[in-house]
């Protein structure tokens, strides 16, 4: 999809945070010990503190181990969105003046929860990175792009050459794919060697507990982008459902995506 691609991360903290202390310590000045009035003092004013209406969603958005989501997790003193990197560092020198750890979160994917927890409780703070998602490709023709932290896929390959079609289409499947009933399941990849002649290649693959003509039904309506076809479809249900009602008549073994015994 993309030729040789150097990517930049902002989001490495220490790094950032030397340059912060080198060019901007004089600036920042906490009027007390509160998170949010060292923030909102020094100019960071997209950030979400516990008990507003923003937080929980926020928090939430891109948590993929729906575990951490428990009562008994610890939270964030606040979640912060920078839009720029100045404000990056100054969210990280608040959190280091306020005694924060800092968990540096940019397309979430963290199933262990690196990005948004902290272990025995240790109070924290959230940078989301997803408001710093520029890319920048070298006009020179080198091949090289940079890229910032908060940059999805889709964006990625969608603003550096003739790929713009496949990246809008992976795109939507990040959004459509997380939000698809439980019965859903629909993963994308891109096949190595799958670019050539300006041509890129992406594969969907996906399973529905139930027929076929559900999975085409509910894609139609939410992805229709995807141009699926009831050809392009198998459909195995009625046969598991037999097997299940043999081995586990009693749906003793069962979770959200499971196939359910003959009633």
């Amino acid at each position: 999809m993309m030729r040789a691609v150097s990517v930049a991360a902002l989001a490495l903290c220490c790094l950032v945070a030397l340059e912060a202390t080198r060019c901007c310590t004089a600036q920042i000045t906490p009027r007390n010990n509160t998170i949010s009035s060292c923030l909102l003092s020094n100019g960071v004013k997209n950030f979400s503190l516990p008990g507003s209406p923003s937080y929980t969603p926020l928090l939430d958005s891109s948590i993929r181990n729906r575990r951490f989501e428990l009562p008994g997790v610890g939270k964030p003193a606040a979640v912060v969105l920078p839009a720029s990197k100045q404000e990056l560092q100054r969210a990280i020198l608040c959190a280091r003046s306020s005694s924060l750890a800092i968990r540096v979160r940019s397309g979430g994917h963290s199933y262990e929860g690196l990005s948004y927890t902290t272990e025995n409780h240790v109070p924290f703070l959230v940078i989301d990175l997803s408001g710093l998602n520029r890319v920048r490709v070298d006009p020179a023709g080198s091949g090289t792009a940079w890229a910032e932290s908060g940059a999805t896929l889709g964006e990625v390959p969608g603003r550096t050459g003739p790929v713009e079609a496949i990246a809008k289409l992976i795109h939507k499947w990040q959004y459509v794919g997380p939000n698809l009933p439980d019965e859903f399941y629909l993963s994308m990849y891109i096949p190595t060697g799958s670019s050539s002649n300006g041509n890129v290649s992406v594969s969907f693959i996906g399973q529905v507990l139930g027929p076929k003509n559900l999975a085409l039904s509910v894609l139609s309506q939410r992805f229709p982008e995807l141009g699926l076809t009831e050809a392009e479809l198998s459909e195995n249900f009625d046969r598991l459902v037999r097997a299940k009602s043999k081995v586990d008549p009693g749906n003793v073994f069962n979770n959200a995506q499971s196939i359910p015994p003959l009633h």
